[in-house]
């Protein structure tokens, strides 16, 4: 009777223990299912910044190329302006052309602050990509381990059932056995009363 006691007990104990692990490996799976969707949503983010970033440098050039228009229009101007009688026109196309070269280089300026940003940018996500990569790695191994132990304890729940089985059966037996031994007492019992 304590056999099939304690039989019972390993018995609960094991599918309580199945149960809580495959509630983990089910977390596991929801976890794992963010960070490819939080993967999914990085790259396209990287994406659309390394587009900007293309396109902010193909400004910077543009607008570079503009300045040393600018500056070569100046320095030709100035060269002009100083032969004697300088005209008025020309210096005052001269003091639009000095304008247009400070206002070119504060725009390159800011397109190379705002470049460097977003170079900042993608290197912080590809920080993010990488991390998300591990902690992906180590749900990987957990979720591998956790197989592992599921495994083992399904073996180990069936040597139990075989042994239970082999209990109930050797049980069996020996009431059997009981039976014809309390017919052979009886009989006996009863030849010596007689």
């Amino acid at each position: 009777m304590v056999l099939f006691i304690i039989l019972g007990v390993i018995v609960l104990i094991t599918f309580v223990v199945l149960g809580v692990l495959l509630f983990l490996l089910s977390k596991e799976g929801q976890s794992s299912l963010q960070m490819r969707s939080a993967e999914r949503q990085s790259s396209l983010e990287i994406e659309t910044l390394t587009k900007e970033n293309g396109s902010l440098k193909s400004q910077l050039e543009s607008t570079n190329a503009k300045a040393r228009l600018l500056e070569e229009e100046i320095s030709r101007a100035k060269l002009s302006a100083s032969k004697p009688g300088p005209d008025e026109a020309l210096r005052h196309e001269l003091t639009s052309l000095k304008y247009e070269l400070i206002k070119a280089r504060a725009q390159s300026s800011g397109l190379e602050r705002v470049s460097f940003n977003y170079k900042n940018q993608l290197a912080d996500f590809f920080k993010k990509v990488n991390a998300a990569q591990v902690s992906n790695d180590h749900l990987s191994q957990v979720k591998n381990r956790l197989e592992g132990m599921v495994q083992e304890i399904k073996l180990q729940n069936e040597e139990l059932l075989k042994k239970d089985q082999l209990a109930q059966f050797e049980l069996e037996k020996n009431r059997s056995r009981l039976v014809s031994l309390e017919r052979e007492y009886e009989g006996l019992k009863a030849r010596l009363s007689t």
